[in-house]
C-alpha cells in the first residue's frame, strides 16, 4: 500500500535511522536533568502525559492553551513526574523531592483541584513547600475554587487572583515591568493562546511582565524563600518552550545553571548524556539555522544545522 509513496518510505527510514543513532550514542543512559518538576492535578500518574489530551490530542479550543505545557515539558531537561492531591494527603513528604510544582487548567476542575482546596492540609503543604524555597507555576486558573473570599486559593503564593465579581471595589494596580530573566530570549509578542481575562496582581511581591489591556498575563511573585510564575496560557511553540524553560529555572532559583547545556536559538534544543560524554543538538524546524552552543556556561561553538538535523558532539 505504501509503495506508491516513496517519500513516505524514505521518511520512515530516516526516522528509524535516527532512533538507531540515538540508541547507539546514548547507550541506554539517562540525559542530564537539572531539576525535578511535578505536574499536580487530581489524577497524578494515572494520566501521566495525557492529562490535557483527548481523542489522539486533536485540537480543542478549550485546552490547547494548556496542552502546550505538557508538550513543552516532554523535551525539557527536567525530571518530570505527575502527582495527585491524594498523593500529598497520603505522604506530604513527597514534596521534599520536588523542586517545582505546576498546576494548569480551568478552575473548579480535576485539572486544578476544585473542592480539594477546602482541605487545609493541601493548601498548607504547598504553601510550606514554596515558603521554604520551592517553585510554583500556575497556568490558566490554577488553584481556582471560590472559597473563603478567594478564587485562586493560593493567590498569596501566585501573586494574582481573578476578578469574578466579588472584589470589584478592591483597588487593583496592574503596572507592567516588562524586563525579566524569563523573557530574555523572547522576541515579539508572547502567544498565551486563549489567554485569561480579569487577572490582577495580588499582594506586595509580584511583578507583572506582560498584560493584555488591563489584565495580567505573565506574572512572577516571591513567597518566603520561594518563587512563583503565573501564565494565562501557553500553547505549544518553540518560543513558548523556551519561555517555560526559563520560567522553571527562575522558579527553582537556578538561573545560573541554565547554560550548563544550552542553545540560544529557540528552534533548537540540546540534551546531554554525561555518562557517555555525548551532547546532541537538534534543529526542530524545517529550515536551516544557526545557533550557539553553551557548555558549563561558556560558549562552546557556533553550529549550522540542516533542517530537522540531529547532531552528536563529544562533551
Amino acid at each position: 500500500m505504501t509503495l506508491d509513496f516513496p517519500e513516505f518510505l524514505q521518511y520512515v527510514e530516516d526516522v528509524c535511522n535516527e532512533f538507531r543513532e540515538l540508541y547507539e550514542n546514548a547507550k541506554g543512559t539517562t540525559p542530564y536533568c537539572v531539576k525535578k518538576v511535578a505536574v499536580l492535578n487530581s489524577w497524578g500518574k494515572i494520566r501521566s502525559w495525557g492529562c490535557h489530551m483527548v481523542h489522539h490530542a486533536l485540537y480543542q479550543k478549550q485546552n490547547y492553551s494548556y496542552a502546550g505545557i505538557i508538550e513543552a515539558l516532554s523535551g525539557a531537561p527536567f525530571d518530570v513526574c505527575f502527582i495527585s492531591f491524594d498523593d500529598i494527603l497520603q505522604n506530604p513528604q513527597i514534596l521534599k523531592d520536588i523542586d517545582v510544582i505546576i498546576n494548569v487548567g480551568d478552575g473548579d476542575t480535576a485539572h486544578t483541584g476544585g473542592s480539594v482546596w477546602e482541605n487545609p492540609k493541601i493548601s498548607s503543604a504547598i504553601r510550606e513547600f514554596v515558603y521554604n524555597g520551592g517553585g510554583f507555576i500556575g497556568v490558566g486558573e490554577p488553584t481556582a475554587y471560590q472559597y473563603q473570599g478567594q478564587f485562586f486559593q493560593l493567590s498569596d503564593v501566585l501573586g494574582v487572583d481573578k476578578e469574578i465579581g466579588f472584589t470589584l471595589s478592591h483597588d487593583k494596580y496592574n503596572t507592567v515591568d516588562p524586563n525579566h530573566f524569563i523573557v530574555e530570549d523572547i522576541e515579539g509578542e508572547i502567544d498565551f493562546g486563549e489567554g485569561m481575562a480579569s487577572i490582577y496582581g495580588h499582594g506586595e511581591n509580584y511583578q507583572i511582565i506582560r498584560q493584555h489591556k488591563e489584565f495580567a498575563q505573565l506574572v512572577t511573585n516571591t513567597y518566603g524563600a520561594g518563587r512563583s510564575v503565573y501564565l494565562a496560557g501557553l500553547p505549544y511553540s518553540p518560543q513558548n518552550c523556551r519561555l517555560l524553560l526559563r520560567a522553571i529555572y527562575w522558579a527553582a532559583a537556578k538561573e545560573d545553571e541554565m547554560k550548563k547545556y544550552y542553545v540560544d536559538n529557540v528552534n533548537a534544543e540540546v540534551a546531554a548524556f554525561e555518562a557517555v560524554g555525548k551532547i546532541v543538538v537538534i534543529n526542530n524546524s524545517l529550515d536551516a539555522l544557526d545557533t550557539h552552543l553553551y557548555v558549563e556556561g561558556n560558549l562552546r561553538e557556533k553550529l549550522r544545522l540542516a533542517p530537522m538535523e540531529m547532531r552528536w558532539l563529544d562533551i
